[in-house]
């Protein structure tokens, strides 16, 4: 039977229900939001005069997810708010016509079985046949809410384990039963990666699945070894963070984000639904963990859990923790160790680890002992939860934002030698463990370590800062690998050199520009910048940025097709070398913007020459006259250095244009990069031709200062900021000539280079430069 879905239904418009919602109607499929009918009309209906019949009564819970979900500004689920268009409201009394032509149906409503299996006989009957349904549930087993359901059904039946919030967490985990049908199983999962650009891994139908069941480990382990070692809290968070691959939120401090009474739910439910008795008195919370949630100090949604914020008698907000030997909180001391800050000097992870795993020191022998038990926790569970061992690390790096799952963590600290010294310790290893080891097979042949320099793909010449890779079908790779992903010197003369070797090779179509890293680029080199600071050596300074700028139009004038990849922060250089590329392939997480204004700057590596040119070709196709709302937008976003939050508003803001593309999926970036080189290369790729752009000179700077008027006397700018934008305004509006001259980009950018330096001699810009590179924040001057 062939799949595909052209409509969804989500029933439950709760928090989870309306976030699964927004993701589904992000990918542009229509979506019904299906809720109970409210029992009493609320007071603010009857003051309107609304009926108990009316629609606006009858989907008011779905209406009102809709609304929470376009008012949420902070971590908006909706990449952009006219895709709340795509969700149609509903209720389980009067809308279940809505879900006949539905394709996928997830059932998101409380987790409870009897609420499960009756909402689903409510709901048979209107199941289109072949329809692919599912629950969205953390821990009911699967197979008991579908044994009722008619065979047919059954086979179409799964559960689907969303994380919360679904926009954000990429884990999900599809749990089949015994009946689901392979080939809805992958679909589903095949849907679920590409489309939705979920990360998928198959759960066997056990308590808590894979994430859960693995995870939840790790808070009763801590604790354990905390009390062993006689460390404190804040001890313990310094030990289980970034330092051993984990997030920087640590243990304790991730508690409070999550919170006590959902950390206790579910650990209590695992260890409910748990038959061994040994295995339940793992997941058991310390009565000390009990005590707290009894006195409400349940985290960041109380008044404090593990740590809190008090005033002092001065007024100012002091980070306190929780003592748990004493009962009380006491004021974080920030100690260091000199053991711990010789093994932060290792940037990679295996170095750390096994810098602390193998070491007699009491936070290395701490850190040991969490690490063995949640690997040797792990085998132990992988037969009976998961298909393969690589579900379970990746469950924990999308799910718990590890950066290395524990199999891979085996690795990273030697599988022989880390598994011969749990032996000598009296641990027992599974068969398939032992298996491995007599083969001498490790888990994985590349390396897990995030910072490894290894590549997917061949390496054709390996630079200082840049490697060239051979990406497959005459398609060359420049993989950007500078310290911090910043646009190095090195970088701008690497760059060039790599695009004259495809363009003088034959037997290259094109480049594709990638980071395997984190982060696409997190902008120019700012130690650059202090150097010249400090050193006085301002005359080389416009040097470097004439370099850049060459950079960017070599980029954009190369007779062979240049794609960029991007994902994650695409920021100022890095956003504006993108923007100068034959197209950009964008991940949806990419976070793109000209953020220089926060370091008292302003874009000069051709981004503003580009939003301009950008805007006026989209003027002139529609004939505009008033040029006032293009440049009030452009001057808008740069001067307040506002940050795309996704590859769509990315698109908004013109850091994307109509035909670059966006992938859901990680994976699926370079590979539809290089599909683009190709694409490019097979339709007659021409090399483009300089352009002139038609700017509104003295006028347009006019009304550039009348809106910067109101940015400043509003708040919205600081003073400073607005010295800033009216230098960026100049380049918007070409300077001081008369309306509708035109300009070549070798003009523009001279505007650009003239606004940097002029700006780059202001104290107030030294501030900036010297603040953001001592401790990473912007300076308000």
């Amino acid at each position: 039977m062939k799949y595909h879905i052209k409509k969804a239904a989500v029933i439950g418009s709760g928090v989870m229900g309306a976030g699964i919602a927004a993701l589904i109607a992000d990918t542009g499929i229509p979506v019904v939001l299906l809720d109970i009918v409210s029992k009493e009309l609320s007071a603010g209906e009857k003051a309107l005069g609304i009926g108990a019949d009316d629609p606006a009564h009858l989907n008011r819970l779905a209406l009102s997810a809709i609304e929470r979900l376009l008012a949420d500004k902070k971590t908006p689920a909706l990449f952009l708010p006219s895709m709340a268009g795509y969700i149609t409201p509903g209720n389980l009394e009067t809308s279940l016509e809505l879900i006949r032509d539905c394709d996928w149906i997830v059932e998101v409503v409380a987790e409870n079985l009897d609420i499960k299996r009756g909402l689903f006989r409510k709901l048979e009957p209107y199941i289109g046949k072949t329809a692919v349904v599912s629950t969205n549930t953390s821990g009911l087993p699967v197979s008991l809410i579908a044994e009722e359901m008619p065979p047919d059904l059954q086979r179409r039946f799964l559960g689907t384990h969303f994380f919360n919030p679904p926009r954000y967490m990429r884990l999900l985990e599809i749990i089949p039963t015994a009946k689901t049908g392979e080939d809805v199983l992958d679909f589903m999962r095949d849907f679920a990666g590409n489309v939705l650009g979920k990360g998928v891994v198959i759960a066997k139908d056990t308590p808590n699945f894979i994430g859960n069941r693995i995870g939840s480990v790790a808070v009763p382990y801590t604790w354990k070894a905390m009390e062993k070692f006689g460390f404190d809290v804040e001890k313990a968070d310094s030990l289980t963070g970034d330092l051993i691959g984990r997030p920087r939120s640590a243990t304790f401090r991730t508690v409070d984000m999550v919170g006590l009474d959902v950390l206790s739910h579910v650990n209590d439910n695992l260890a409910e639904l748990l038959e061994d008795p040994a295995e339940k008195a793992i997941f058991v919370l310390p009565a000390l963990i009990k005590d707290m949630i009894k006195a409400g100090r349940l985290g960041d949604k109380t008044d404090g859990g593990f740590y809190k914020r008090i005033e002092d008698a001065e007024g100012k907000r002091q980070r306190f923790v929780w003592d748990y030997k004493k009962g009380e909180y006491v004021p974080v001391k920030k100690e260091k160790s000199d053991f711990l800050e010789k093994v932060k000097e290792n940037k990679r992870l295996g170095e750390r680890l096994r810098a602390l795993v193998y070491s007699d020191e009491p936070e290395g022998r701490f850190v040991w002992e969490i690490t063995r038990d949640v690997l040797i926790y792990a085998a132990l569970k992988m037969p009976e939860i998961a298909r393969k061992y690589e579900d379970i690390d990746n469950a924990l790096k999308w799910g718990y934002n590890w950066d290395v799952g524990p199999f891979g963590i085996w690795d990273l600290i030697g599988f022989e030698e880390s598994s011969a010294k749990m032996k000598a310790e009296g641990f027992t290893l599974p068969g398939w463990i032992e298996e491995r080891l007599k083969k001498g097979q490790k888990f994985y042949e590349a390396d897990p370590d995030p910072n490894s320099p290894q590549s997917p793909y061949p390496v054709i010449r390996e630079n200082e800062h840049s490697v060239i890779l051979d990406l497959g079908d005459g398609v060359a790779g420049f993989e950007l690998r500078s310290p911090g992903s910043a646009l190095t010197a090195q970088l701008r003369h690497e760059l060039p050199e790599a695009i004259d070797e495809v363009e003088r090779n034959n037997d290259y179509t094109g480049l594709v520009l990638l980071n395997n890293r984190k982060n696409f680029s997190t902008g120019a080199d700012l130690k650059e910048m202090v150097t010249a600071l400090f050193m006085g050596q301002f005359d080389g300074v416009e040097d470097r940025i004439k370099e850049f700028q060459n950079v960017s139009m070599r980029l954009k004038y190369a007779k062979k097709p240049v794609v960029a990849a991007i994902h994650g922060m695409v920021l100022g250089g890095g956003c504006e070398w993108s923007m100068h590329c034959s197209r950009i392939v964008a991940h949806i997480d990419s976070y793109v913007g000209l953020v220089e204004v926060g370091v008292g700057l302003l874009p000069s590596g051709g981004g503003l020459k580009e939003l301009l040119q950008r805007g006026m070709e989209h003027i002139g196709v529609y004939e505009y006259k008033d040029v006032v709302p293009l440049l009030q937008k452009c001057l808008t976003q740069v001067a307040t250095a506002k940050v795309a939050v996704n590859a769509w508003e990315a698109g908004e803001m013109n850091y994307l244009r109509p035909t670059d593309k966006i992938v859901m999926r990680y994976e699926n970036l370079v590979p539809k990069a290089k599909e683009e080189v190709l694409l490019l290369a097979r339709e007659g790729y021409r090399q483009r031709l300089p352009v002139m752009t038609t700017v509104s000179g003295s006028t347009g700077m006019a009304a550039v200062k009348a809106v910067l008027m109101g940015m400043v006397e509003g708040g919205f700018v600081t003073e400073y900021d607005g010295v800033i934008a009216e230098k960026i305004g100049r380049v918007l509006t070409g300077g001081d000539v008369p309306v509708n001259t035109q300009l070549s980009e070798e003009e523009l950018l001279a505007l650009e280079r003239e606004g940097f330096m002029e700006l780059m001699m202001n104290a107030k810009t030294q501030e900036r430069i010297a603040g953001m590179a001592g401790n990473g924040r912007p300076v308000r001057n």
